[in-house]
């Protein structure tokens, strides 16, 4: 009772303190502290904490990169907006959204999404925007055909008809992604090249610019030009995130610098940059950057030698990490490429029962993704590891 009447106390001089001319708090601490007094008060202003909670969950998501504080505060108060009858702004849902997938909550982030879309009051722009993060979910669960219908389909034409430069070349950037997911490298690259990137660099956007060089870079890895897409993010992506300070790309670029590094056989670099980057994304609560990392270092040990030294277990905890990571959520690309390897490893320290369940879990997960040999590959493995423990 103490601590609910303090913060209703607190919260009339801060709300007139801190909230600018529309009605925003500022996306810094203020807007943590305003959000957690909002949600300890109980006669709350919806409005008021809609607008807390907004600035709170793009502080700690986007700025400090820690999902699990934004999920705390975003969960209840999406609950107590729920109960109050007043829809949250989209950029609160957006973010919020974002949060449950980088946290590996997958049914707080379908149930989110589901709502969202189905809003009444969700239309033009933000309802496409919405969109995206569908299609990020369709492409986790291997449902390509679906996420490029709606790229194509329901957000170009809005974008298009709006005249929004910037969210055009987004959108034509995930449709080259889904293209180059399907393996069509050459559709893929002419998309970035010749309509993404004159955008951003129309727009005088260097974050988006790198991140589309960053793109570019791995079609370049993909075709074996290893010395192009290093230089690519050595001397575009490095330096631009650096100077932003955005620790997030700084650790996706590191990994993937370490990828080329062990595709040039330098295995202890590539290890060493991994493990660098494990407790910035740890900090982050990334699952799903933490379960790559952790499945890329139990790679290049095993490619090094690793298991002849000793070190069989150490590669068998890395993977365990990285398969709670893919089957929690539920990335069929993922179970497919880490069950492929933990299943051998599994039977490698006695365990055949549990290998083969995983590797037919790994099969079942490239079936999905129409991908018949991995799939084949992963059950023939299977069977070989339940004869060798019969």
């Amino acid at each position: 009772d103490d601590q609910r009447r303090a913060a209703e106390a607190a919260l009339a001089p801060l709300n007139k303190a801190w909230r600018d001319g529309g009605g925003d708090f500022p996306n810094d601490p203020r807007g943590v502290a305003a959000a957690r007094l909002a949600l300890t008060a109980q006669a709350g202003d919806s409005a008021l904490l809609d607008a807390a909670a907004t600035a709170a969950v793009i502080y700690l998501f986007k700025i400090a990169h820690d999902a699990p504080a934004a999920l705390a505060i975003a969960e209840p108060a999406l609950e107590r907006l729920k109960a109050a009858e007043h829809a949250p702004r989209h950029i609160l849902l957006g973010h919020t959204i974002n949060a449950a997938e980088r946290a590996g909550k997958t049914a707080l982030q379908d149930k989110l999404l589901k709502a969202a879309l189905a809003s009444e009051t969700l239309k033009g722009s933000p309802r496409a925007q919405m969109l995206s993060l569908k299609v990020n979910r369709l492409v986790q669960l291997g449902d390509l055909d679906a996420a490029l219908a709606i790229r194509e389909e329901e957000q170009l034409p809005v974008f298009e008809a709006l005249g929004d430069k910037r969210s055009l070349a987004v959108t034509k950037s995930g449709i080259a992604d889904i293209l180059q997911a399907r393996g069509d490298l050459d559709a893929a690259l002419a998309i970035r090249r010749d309509e993404e990137l004159p955008v951003y660099e129309a727009l005088g956007d260097k974050r988006e610019r790198a991140v589309g060089k960053g793109k570019i870079a791995d079609i370049l890895q993909a075709r074996g030009d290893l010395d192009a897409a290093l230089a690519i993010r050595a001397e575009e992506q490095l330096p631009v995130f650096e100077a932003l300070g955005d620790k997030g790309e700084l650790a996706l670029v590191k990994g993937k610098i370490a990828d080329i590094l062990q595709a040039r056989g330098d295995l202890d670099a590539a290890l060493a940059l991994h493990l660098e980057r494990l407790t910035g994304a740890r900090e982050m609560g990334d699952l799903g950057v933490v379960g790559h990392i952790r499945f890329c270092c139990a790679q290049i040990r095993l490619q090094r030698g690793d298991v002849a030294s000793g070190g069989l277990e150490t590669i068998a905890e890395e993977l365990r990490e990285a398969w709670e990571a893919v089957t929690k959520l539920g990335r069929p690309d993922g179970i497919g490429a880490v069950g492929a390897l933990f299943g051998q490893v599994l039977a490698g320290i006695g365990r055949a029962d549990d290998g083969a369940a995983v590797l037919e879990t790994a099969a079942s997960a490239w079936e999905k993704l129409g991908r018949a040999e991995e799939a084949k590959h992963c059950r023939e493995l299977a069977t070989q590891v339940r004869g060798g423990a019969g």
